[in-house]
Parts: structure tokens; sequence; C-alpha cells
């Protein structure tokens, strides 16, 4: 992402929506993993898949690991369609964030 998209970059945009961009990292982050990690917690103690005993910490360590997800195709998609360089900044630093909060 960052390589891509550094010859293009805007950085009054990127910068300029740094609140929103940080706030959806951190929190959209922790809500997944807290959501990913519960219910895997809940799937293994019901015994229905998994390792019967995984601690709370590694399911919470897994649900992190997934929630850090790379959004490169909705970035080449935006590219395409030529969105709002707003939205188009959005996500990109919340994925450049997101991964740095994984």
């Amino acid at each position: 992402i960052i390589f891509n998209s550094g010859y293009d970059l805007h950085p009054n945009w990127l910068f300029g929506l740094f609140g929103p961009i940080l706030w959806y990292a951190l929190a959209g982050t922790l809500i997944s993993a807290v959501i990913v990690g519960s219910w895997l917690a809940i799937v293994t103690k019901l015994g229905w898949g998994g390792p019967e005993d995984i601690s709370f910490a590694e399911t919470l360590t897994f649900g992190a690991l997934i929630s850090a997800t790379d959004p490169v195709s909705v970035l080449a998609v935006f590219l395409e369609l030529k969105v709002d360089p707003k939205m188009f900044y959005l996500v990109f630093g919340e994925s450049v964030l997101n991964d740095a909060v994984g």
C-alpha cells in the first residue's frame, strides 16, 4: 500500500484526516479483536472446534491478528472509480495504521 500510493500521496488529505483515521484504526481493530476473540472462546469452550485448553488471552491474540486486514483491493477499486479523495485517504490511512495496531 505504502509504495503504491507513495507517488500519488497528498499529505494535506492524509494528515488533515488523521483524527478520524486513528479512531477507525484503533477502535475498529479493538472492537473486531474482542468480538472475534470472544466468539472463538465461546466456540472452543462449547467443544464445537479448536483446542479446548486455549486461554482467553490466546483467543484475543488470534482476534487481533485476524482483525488487522489489508484492503488493497478496495483501494484499487477506489483508484479506478476515482472516488472522493476524502474517502480514499480515510481507507488508506486506516489500513496503514490498522497494520501497526494489529
